[in-house]
């Protein structure tokens, strides 16, 4: 098996609106591709070249210009936060069909109570209690 070989490749765009990369140590090493998919595919095979290995050998991280990577940040931020509360609101959920069917509510009337179908209610029963 072998090993793969990390490597930052530092991405920029041109005001043609071209994407310049180029590898981080290895100045020798760049290529550009007209849209970032390519210019990523590009640096791929421009670092498999110059490190005579295959593409899937190597383990290239990505450097945005300063302004792209802070949008992917908040985004990345965001959909984490939003991932988090939907998490906990499916625990709570699983938490009310069980606290409403220990209250001797039908699963019909807990489904009717809490907006979901009564099948729902019937799965979400059959699971443990969120702990």
């Amino acid at each position: 098996m072998t090993k793969q070989r990390a490597l930052v490749a530092q991405f920029e765009v041109d005001e043609y609106g071209h994407w310049l990369v180029g590898l981080v140590g290895v100045p020798q090493c760049h290529t550009f591709g007209r849209s970032f998919r390519s210019a990523v595919e590009h640096i791929y095979e421009a670092a498999a070249v110059w490190f005579d290995c295959e593409p899937a050998d190597l383990d290239i991280t990505y450097r945005l210009p300063r302004e792209y990577a802070a949008v992917a940040r908040r985004v990345k931020q965001a959909r984490t936060k939003a991932a988090d509360a939907q998490d906990a609101a499916a625990r709570l959920l699983l938490s009310a069909v069980h606290e409403l069917e220990a209250e001797g509510l039908s699963r019909r009337d807990i489904a009717e109570i809490l907006g979901l179908s009564h099948q729902r209610v019937h799965q979400l029963a059959g699971r443990p209690a969120a702990s």
